[in-house]
């Protein structure tokens, strides 16, 4: 979203904090000009500073919200692999798998994540972060047939990750026979996000051309900053949540009042009844709605002063209420989490997810429904810094195995 970049310029360059909502609500330079100038006095954005993750005394740095929370699931689901991140690529012609190798070790060196294990300290989770040379990444080859890619490619994808003594990334190439091969990566979603996947894959590609081309060492400059740096730099900014005048404590009062009373699931009326406990087994349909369509979509977009997201989101609020889900409806939807420049070349879990709370009772017409989402969606991505499994400390709602807590239905 342009919004949330310009947000990110501004942070970067001038140093103020500014929200979505703050550049909606002054669309001109000028506008945003006025609202930099006043808010220049308190209004700083403390920055990731590179070696504030190390801990004295050579304590281990604790874990950032984001993988506390994926910690804490896979305690409580046990042997799991729902939070395996599965990446298959399909290569013709030779493939030098000692260069792989040392390319895949190359980006572990580089992207400390990749190389962390997880431990409790006093009641604290921790990040372990394993010294390079030590993190080597092995290549397993098989030789397959065509017929049984597809087999040993879920079984690969299966595989549970022991947290606490394996490190995050698994590598397999499987040798087809046919002059192609296919390489299979699986992460644990604890290192990695969907940001993530581009910065992998550009150093990957760089390491591994290095290799064949015979480079004795990693090409890849170190990073500015560290994960662990991150961690810490969350903690710093969001404060305490004892604290009433924190950062943390602001934002969980504005989710405690946005999803009071929400519902604790949609009234869809399902094709199956909901297990006791979710299996996770699903299914993928493919619609192609065509660049006409998105053209008509940003269109009306522009026209009523938001984004395309929010005309999708809206559009969404009405087919569920059509469908009979309701009129209160909780959607979960996906933020980058990543709003400090310093973060964007890094591999690691920074995305947080948003509960958009949105009314369609009283029967709007779809430009009024489209306004009242505009306004849930920008005070939702205002306060988008409090880590979900806080908010969920916060709200309280009915847990249960059965489904996901706040929503069920992600945008």
């Amino acid at each position: 979203m342009l919004a949330a970049r310009l947000t990110n310029v501004i942070a970067d360059v001038l140093g103020v904090r500014l929200t979505i909502r703050d550049v909606f609500g002054c669309p001109t330079v000028a506008g945003l000009a006025e609202l930099v100038v006043g808010r220049g006095v308190g209004g700083s954005v403390p920055v990731v500073v590179a070696g504030e993750g190390v801990v004295e005394g050579g304590g281990l740095p604790v874990a950032s919200f984001a993988q506390r929370r994926l910690w804490l699931l896979s305690e409580l689901e046990g042997e799991s692999a729902a939070y395996n991140v599965p990446m298959v690529v399909r290569m013709e012609g030779v493939l030098d798998v000692g260069a792989l190798g040392a390319a895949l070790s190359d980006v572990v060196g580089r992207h400390a994540p990749l190389r962390t294990l997880f431990e409790s300290v006093d009641g604290e989770l921790c990040q372990r972060v394993v010294a390079p040379e030590l993190a080597r990444v092995s290549v397993e080859r098989r030789r397959v047939g065509v017929g049984a890619l597809e087999g040993e490619l879920a079984a690969a994808a299966g595989r549970v990750f022991d947290l606490s003594c394996e490190l995050p990334l698994r590598a397999v190439v499987f040798d087809l026979g046919d002059g192609s091969v296919v390489l299979s990566l699986v992460v644990h979603h604890i290192a990695t996000d969907g940001l993530s996947n581009g910065v992998f894959f550009g150093d990957l590609q760089r390491a591994y051309e290095a290799r064949v081309a015979g480079v004795e060492g990693c090409v890849l400059e170190p990073l500015s900053v560290e994960y662990v740096d991150y961690a810490a730099w969350q903690r710093r900014v969001l404060g305490s949540v004892g604290d009433p005048g924190s950062l943390l404590s602001r934002e969980l009062g504005f989710w405690r009042g946005a999803l009071e009373g929400v519902p604790e699931e949609h009234g869809l009326s399902l094709d199956r009844p909901r297990p006791v406990r979710a299996s996770y087994r699903g299914g993928e349909v493919e619609v192609v709605w065509g660049g006409d369509l998105f053209e008509r979509v940003a269109a009306f977009a522009r026209a009523e002063g938001c984004t395309p997201f929010m005309v999708v989101h809206a559009a969404l609020v009405a087919a569920l209420t059509r469908l009979g889900a309701g009129t209160d409806l909780a959607i979960g939807s996906p933020v980058a989490g990543r709003g400090d420049r310093s973060l964007q070349d890094l591999v690691g879990f920074f995305v947080n997810t948003l509960v958009l709370r949105t009314s369609s009772a009283g029967d709007p017409s779809f430009r009024e429904l489209v306004r009242r989402v505009r306004a849930v969606d920008l005070d939702a991505f205002a306060h988008q810094e409090a880590p979900f499994d806080l908010v969920l400390e916060a709200v309280n709602p009915t847990r249960t195995l059965a489904r996901h807590p706040l929503f069920q239905i992600c945008l």
